[in-house]
C-alpha cells in the first residue's frame, strides 16, 4: 500500500533560522488558507479554543467564537495559538448562519453556548481520524507518526477501489487525517452510515501486531458539530520534550492533477456495508436496551442481580448515576486512562434485566468492555449482589424436614490410595464424567460433527474417521435447531460414509427437543430420560435453547444455569456435552480457535474439557468444501490442535468426507502461500509505481527532479527510487538537467526516453 509523503516539518520552529522564521502575517495566511481549504464555499463556522491560559496562567478556560470572515477567524486562531491554547479547533460542517449573533466575528471567554449536532447545516466532510496507539496526555514520537501516516495511505488505498477520490490529507500533530468531501444531509440517517462507514473501513484492515508501535481509527467521530485542529495551529499534549515534541496540525493542499471532489454515496454506502464483517465488541449498550424491553418485568430471570452502586461504593469508586430509561447509567472515571470520564464519556450501564455493559467513548478505550472494567477496579464480592429468590418462612416450614448435608471427606493419603482410573469415550478427545463444550462460529459444522461423534460412540466407530471410540455406549441427542429433517439426512450421510447401516443403531437416541435448564418439570424429565434410556453421553445442541440468556455477561447467574444439569448428568453417570457458540469480535475470524472465544459469562469456566471450531477460510457457497480449526483439551491433561478439510457437496448429492490435517502442515503450507503471495503483490505494485513515475513525466517532457517525482507520484522514498532505477535499467528514462528559476546551476533529474 502507497506509503504517502505527509509534511513532516511540523514542529515548533520547523527548523527554521532566524532569517526565514515566518512573520505573522505569513501564519495567518496559512491558517486562513486552511480554514478556506475545509470551507471552500464559505458560510458560518465556529472556532473554539481548549485549555488558553488565563489569569497569568492560574486557570484555563475555554474561547469560542463564530466568524464569516475567514480573515478575521485567521488572526483570532493565530492570537490563540501565541497564547499557548492546549489546542485551537473549528467545526468541520458549516454551521447554521443565525448563530453568529453568539459572538460575531470575535471570541468570547468561558461561552454559554457552543456548536451541537442540530446545528449543523450539512455534512460536508468525512472525517478520517487516525492516531498513534501511545499513553494518554502526550505528544506522539516520530516513529509513532510514522505509523499514523502509513495507515492514512493504507486508508486511501483500500477506499480507492470502492469508488472514493482524493482526500484532503494532513496531520493533526499528533497523528495523521484524512478528509474525505461529502454533500450529505445532517439528519440521523447520515450518522448512521457514516458511522457503519468506519466500522467497516476499520474491519477491512489487516490486523496489527499490538506489540509494536502502530495506530488506529478514532470511530466516534461521526458526529455532525465535530471539531478539528485549525490548520497551521500547535497540538500541545502534555509538555513537549525531545522525542516528543509539540507539532502544528498541517493540511497539504490537493494537487491541481488530483482534485477533491464529492464521494457518491454509492461507494460510502458500499464501505458501510463491511460494518458487521466481524463485532470487535461485546454486546453494545442497545442490544442490552432491547433485551430488557423484551421482558415485561424488566428483572433478571434468575433472580440475582448485582448492587451496582454498593459495588462502586465498595471499590471507592466516585459515581453518579442517571436514570435512562430502560435502566441506569453510571458516570465514573475511566480506569485506564485518568484524563478520560470528566464529562460523562466513560459510563456503567445496567438494563433493567440486571445485564451489564461498560463504555468510554474515546478511541484508545473503544475496545474495553465490562469484564474489563470489573477486572481493573476488583470484581464484586457475593455481598454486592442481591435479589436472590427465596422461599418465605412460612412456605419453608411447611416443607417435610431435610436430611442434613454431609460431603465424602477423606484425607490426603486416602486419596493417594483410592483407585479412580481416567476412562476415554474417545481416545484423546472425550473424557467419560467431566462436562464438555463444543463451541464455534456461524458455519462450523457444529452438528453435523456432533452428530459424527454420537454415532461413532454408539457404535464403537472412529470419530471423524480419525479418533478411536474404545467401547460403545448409550447416546442421546436433543438438538432443536436444525430440524429432524436436516437431522436425519446428515446420520444418513455421516453412517454412510462409516458404512454403517443406519437402520440397526440401537445405542443412540435422537429429540429435536431441547430442555430448560433450571425449570423442575424439565429437570426431572431430564432425570427420567437419563436413567430409562440408561444415557452415558448427552449432547444438547444448542445451550442458548436450553438456558435463560438475560443474564449472559454475569457468572454467578450463568454458573447456577449450568451446574443443575450438569450434577443431574454426573448423578447418572452421563457425560454431558453442550453445544454452544463463540463470539463474534474476535480479532483473526480465521485463526486458531481459542478458550475465551466461547460466548457468554461461565462457559469456559464450566467447561472441564471442550472442542473448539473456527474457520480456517470464509466458506464458498455453492462448494459444499469447509476448512476448519479443531482445538481439543482438558483439564485430564489431553489437548491437540488439527485442521479438518470436509467435502460435503450440495444438494441433492451430499456426502460426507473428513480429512484430519495436522496443525504444522497447515501452519507450513500457509507460510509458503503468504510468501508467494507478497513477491507478487510487490511486483504488482512495483509495476504500477513505474506506470505512476512514466505518467508524472509525461506531463512533464522538460524533466523532474527525484523530489517532485516522488510528490507527484505520492511515493514513498524507497519506492520513488526504485521505479526510477528500473526505468534507467530499461532505456525508458533518462537523467537530465532540470533548471529551476530560484537557482543558477541545474539539478538533477530524468525525462522520459524519446
Amino acid at each position: 500500500m502507497t506509503d504517502r509523503a505527509l509534511t513532516w516539518d511540523s514542529t515548533i520552529g520547523g527548523g527554521a533560522t532566524a532569517a526565514t522564521q515566518p512573520t505573522r502575517e505569513s501564519r495567518i495566511a496559512e491558517i486562513e488558507a486552511g480554514l478556506r481549504l475545509i470551507h471552500p464555499d464559505g458560510g458560518v463556522i465556529e472556532i473554539r479554543a481548549l485549555d488558553v491560559p488565563s489569569g497569568g496562567g492560574q486557570w484555563r478556560s475555554t474561547r469560542s467564537g463564530y466568524y464569516d470572515d475567514y480573515g478575521r477567524a485567521a488572526s483570532a486562531c493565530h492570537a490563540l495559538d501565541q497564547m499557548e491554547a492546549g489546542g485551537v479547533y473549528m467545526t468541520l460542517n458549516p454551521v447554521v448562519p443565525g448563530l453568529l449573533a453568539r459572538a460575531a466575528n470575535k471570541v468570547v471567554s468561558r461561552p454559554q453556548h457552543t456548536t451541537g449536532n442540530a446545528e449543523i447545516v450539512r455534512r460536508q466532510w468525512l472525517f478520517v481520524d487516525i492516531d498513534p496507539h501511545r499513553p494518554s496526555g502526550i505528544a506522539a514520537t516520530d516513529e509513532e507518526m510514522e505509523t499514523a501516516t502509513t495507515l492514512a495511505a493504507d486508508v486511501e488505498d483500500l477506499l480507492r477501489p470502492y469508488g472514493f477520490g482524493t482526500p484532503l490529507s494532513g496531520l493533526s500533530g499528533n497523528g495523521a487525517l484524512l478528509l474525505y468531501r461529502i454533500d450529505l444531509p445532517n439528519d440521523e440517517a447520515t450518522t448512521q452510515l457514516i458511522s457503519r462507514c468506519y466500522r467497516g473501513i476499520n474491519n477491512l484492515l489487516p490486523g496489527v501486531d499490538l506489540d509494536r508501535p502502530h495506530s488506529t481509527i478514532d470511530l466516534v467521530v461521526g458526529n455532525a458539530a465535530r471539531l478539528v485542529r485549525v490548520p497551521h495551529t500547535t497540538n500541545r499534549k502534555g509538555d513537549p520534550t525531545e522525542d516528543r515534541p509539540h507539532r502544528r496540525a498541517m493540511l497539504n493542499p490537493p494537487d491541481p492533477d488530483y482534485p477533491v471532489e464529492v464521494v457518491p454515496l454509492d461507494a460510502i454506502i458500499a464501505v458501510a456495508e463491511h460494518a458487521d464483517d466481524h463485532e470487535r465488541r461485546e454486546p453494545s449498550r442497545k442490544k442490552t436496551q432491547a433485551a430488557a424491553k423484551s421482558r415485561p418485568n424488566g428483572k433478571a430471570s434468575s433472580g440475582i442481580r448485582l448492587d451496582v452502586a454498593r459495588y462502586l461504593d465498595a471499590r471507592g469508586v466516585e459515581h453518579t448515576a442517571k436514570e435512562t430509561g430502560d435502566g441506569v447509567m453510571y458516570r465514573v472515571q475511566c480506569p485506564f486512562d485518568g484524563a478520560h470520564g470528566g464529562n460523562g464519556e466513560s459510563a456503567v450501564y445496567q438494563a433493567d434485566s440486571g445485564l451489564l455493559t461498560y463504555e468510554c467513548k474515546h478511541a484508545s478505550c473503544q475496545d474495553r468492555t465490562w469484564p474489563d472494567y470489573r477486572d481493573a477496579i476488583g470484581k464484586p464480592e457475593p455481598t454486592h449482589y442481591d435479589g436472590i429468590t427465596r422461599q418465605s418462612t412460612a412456605a419453608t416450614s411447611q416443607e417435610p424436614e431435610r436430611e442434613p448435608i454431609k460431603w465424602d471427606v477423606m484425607t490426603c493419603a486416602e486419596l493417594i490410595a483410592r483407585k479412580i482410573e481416567l476412562r476415554y469415550l474417545v481416545e484423546g478427545v472425550l473424557v467419560a464424567g467431566q462436562p464438555c463444550i463444543i463451541a464455534g462460529s456461524k458455519k462450523t459444522l457444529k452438528t453435523t460433527i456432533l452428530l459424527d461423534m454420537a454415532l461413532a460412540i454408539a457404535t464403537g466407530g472412529y470419530v471423524l474417521g480419525r479418533w478411536r471410540v474404545p467401547t460403545p455406549e448409550m447416546v442421546g441427542v436433543m438438538t432443536g435447531e436444525s430440524g429432524l429433517y436436516t437431522v436425519r439426512e446428515t446420520a444418513l450421510r455421516i453412517a454412510d460414509a462409516a458404512h454403517i447401516d443406519a437402520t440397526t443403531v440401537d445405542r443412540l437416541v435422537i429429540t429435536d427437543s431441547v430442555p430448560r435448564f433450571g425449570h423442575p418439570d424439565h429437570d426431572d424429565a431430564l432425570r427420567d430420560l437419563i436413567e430409562s434410556r440408561q444415557l452415558r453421553v448427552l449432547f444438547v445442541d444448542p445451550t442458548y435453547l436450553a438456558i435463560d440468556g438475560s443474564d449472559a455477561g454475569n457468572l454467578f447467574a450463568m454458573g447456577a444455569q449450568l451446574r443443575g444439569p450438569s450434577e443431574i448428568c454426573q448423578a447418572a453417570g452421563c457425560t454431558l456435552v453442550l453445544v454452544h457458540h463463540t463470539r463474534k469480535n474476535i480479532a483473526d475470524p480465521y485463526g486458531q480457535p481459542e478458550l475465551e472465544h466461547i460466548a457468554w459469562a461461565g462457559f469456559s469456566e464450566f467447561a472441564r474439557q471442550w472442542i473448539l471450531l473456527n474457520r480456517r477460510e470464509a466458506y464458498q457457497p455453492g462448494t459444499g468444501t469447509h476448512r476448519l480449526w479443531m482445538s481439543v483439551g482438558g483439564s485430564a491433561g489431553h489437548g491437540s490442535l488439527h485442521g479438518l478439510d470436509i467435502e460435503e457437496g450440495v444438494a441433492p448429492d451430499r456426502y460426507w468426507h473428513v480429512d484430519v490435517v495436522p496443525a504444522g502442515d497447515i501452519y507450513e503450507t500457509r507460510t509458503t502461500a503468504r510468501d508467494r503471495d507478497k513477491a507478487e503483490r510487490e511486483q504488482q505494485r512495483h509495476e504500477a509505481d513505474r506506470q505512476l513515475v512514466c505518467n508524472v513525466l509525461a506531463k512533464h517532457p522538460d524533466g523532474m527532479t527525484t523530489k517532485d517525482i516522488r510528490s507527484h507520484a505520492r511515493l514513498s522514498t524507497d519506492r520513488a527510487n526504485m521505479a526510477i532505477a528500473s526505468l534507467l535499467d530499461d532505456d525508458m528514462i533518462l537523467a537530465c538537467d532540470v533548471h529551476k528559476s530560484n537557482r543558477k546551476t541545474p539539478y538533477q533529474g530524468y525525462r522520459l526516453a524519446d
